[in-house]
């Protein structure tokens, strides 16, 4: 006997998927494949930048919060070699970057396929942004901690 196969059902023609078949959101899937926009800076210090890669609020949807991996590549603009950092969320922040110096940013997003491969997108437009300078961050951390004190 063949006790580990599921039993059969009976469909008619035998086409077409049944009920069981695993399938993917549409919505996830669409959401990952269109190119995303430009990463946008929303904080930075000497040595990190923080970039949303989610204007329109997509990312809290439920069909897609939980389901995708947010990657940032970066590179400083006079590189050709491209880092990258993932993430759960459309928020990220790049650290361990030299102070006052000018770095390159795009993201994609992508989503686990069903044979368990990840399937990205295409990389958003690039986006320009410099860390802070090191006296002004440094200055300003000062200040922010003798409030704190």
């Amino acid at each position: 006997s063949s006790s580990h196969r599921p039993p059969k059902r009976s469909s008619g023609s035998g086409a077409g998927p049944s009920s069981s078949t695993p399938q993917l959101d549409p919505f996830l899937v669409k959401y990952c494949s269109k190119q995303m926009a430009r990463p946008t800076q929303s904080a930075r210090t000497p040595d990190s930048i923080t970039l949303s890669l989610d204007r329109k609020g997509d990312a809290d949807d439920p069909r897609v919060k939980g389901k995708v991996t947010y990657e940032l590549q970066y590179k400083k603009a006079s590189d050709t070699a491209w880092s990258c950092v993932a993430s759960a969320t459309p928020n990220v922040t790049v650290f361990n970057l030299a102070p006052d110096t000018k770095y390159s940013f795009r993201s994609r997003a992508g989503y686990k396929g069903l044979d368990g491969a990840m399937q990205w997108g295409d990389p958003s437009v690039e986006s320009a942004y410099a860390t802070a300078s090191a006296t002004k961050g440094a200055a300003a951390a000062a200040s922010a901690a003798a409030e704190a004190a």
